[in-house]
């Protein structure tokens, strides 16, 4: 069975554990043998770590720079005609004009629309009105299903 302060033990050995909890912690390590041994295996593999010296990277990084890259045709190829490429996605212009938000197509369907709407309701109320208008004129009853 695993001890369920393992976690926060191996927190406390890398220093991430709050200082609040330290205290305790350290003591119950003193005290469960699961966590002792937790914590010494962990140790021993931090002391296996190979870390390259300062002298072995500054070498390498000496090795690199005086080397220099000298590019092939193939390669200087490749990058002009990408620069070419991107030329023409980005820097040269297109011959389009700008959008604009508003256009006058925009509005000649709308206000046909409209019109057509306003001719359909002048015919109907001008065909209620002249039928009104005879009712009256002949003395009779307005009929209010047909108007």
């Amino acid at each position: 069975m695993s001890c369920p302060n393992t976690e926060k033990a191996v927190l406390l050995h890398y220093g991430e554990l709050p200082f609040s909890q330290k205290e305790e912690i350290e003591s119950h390590i003193k005290a469960c043998p699961q966590c002792a041994a937790a914590i010494e295996t962990i140790s021993g593999l931090d002391s296996m770590r190979l870390v390259p010296s300062a002298s072995l990277e500054r070498i390498t990084l000496e090795k690199a720079f005086a080397a220099g890259h000298k590019f092939s045709l193939r390669e200087k190829v490749l990058a002009a005609g990408l620069c070419f490429a991107l030329a023409l996605l980005f820097v040269i212009p297109k011959n389009q004009p700008a959008p604009s938000f508003y256009q006058d197509s925009d509005f000649t369907a709308v206000e046909s629309e409209i019109s057509a709407i306003k001719y359909d309701m002048a015919d109907f109320s001008d065909s209620a009105l002249d039928y009104a208008i005879s009712c009256v004129d002949a003395g009779e009853k307005i009929d209010k299903e047909a108007v």
